[in-house]
C-alpha cells in the first residue's frame, strides 16, 4: 500500500501499477502543470524548476468539456467490468489513463472531456529522479 499510494521515484510509480506522468514548472512559489496554475500549498515543498509528477489513472476524474482547463478527448473506453479505462488524448498530443466506476461510466470515443484531479493526488519528484 504505501509503496503504490507514495511512491519514492517516478521508477517505482511507474514500475507499481499505472501512473500518469506530468511534467510541470515551478516558480515564484507557483507550480504549473497541464496548463493549471496554482499556488504550491504551504505543506508541499516543491523547489524552482522543471519536475514531473505522477498521478494513479483512478485519482483523475472526467467532467464537463467546459467546466475545467485541461480538454482532451477519448480515444478509447475499455470496459472492465467494476472500471472502465478511457485513454484522453489531449491536444498537446500527451495521453492520460483515467479509470472510473462502470456505473458512472457515460462517455464515447471521439467525445470531447474534461479532466480534473485534486492536487495532493498527484505525487511530484525531481525530473531527474528514478530515471534510471
Amino acid at each position: 500500500w504505501e509503496i503504490y499510494e507514495n511512491p519514492a521515484t517516478r521508477f517505482v510509480a511507474a514500475f507499481i501499477g499505472r501512473a500518469n506522468m506530468l511534467r510541470g514548472h515551478v516558480a515564484e512559489g507557483a507550480l504549473e502543470l497541464l496548463g493549471h496554475r496554482v499556488p504550491v500549498p504551504e505543506d508541499l515543498t516543491l523547489p524552482d524548476g522543471e519536475l514531473l509528477g505522477a498521478v494513479r489513472p483512478e485519482r483523475l476524474r472526467l467532467v464537463d468539456a467546459g467546466s475545467t482547463d485541461v480538454i482532451g478527448t477519448v480515444k478509447e473506453a475499455v470496459y472492465l467490468g467494476a472500471i472502465v479505462r478511457y485513454c484522453v488524448a489531449l491536444d498537446d498530443g500527451l495521453e492520460l489513463d483515467v479509470e472510473v466506476p462502470s456505473s458512472r461510466a457515460v462517455h464515447q470515443p471521439g467525445e470531447p472531456v474534461g479532466v480534473d484531479w485534486r492536487l495532493e493526488d498527484v505525487h511530484f519528484f525531481n525530473d531527474s529522479a528514478g530515471a534510471s
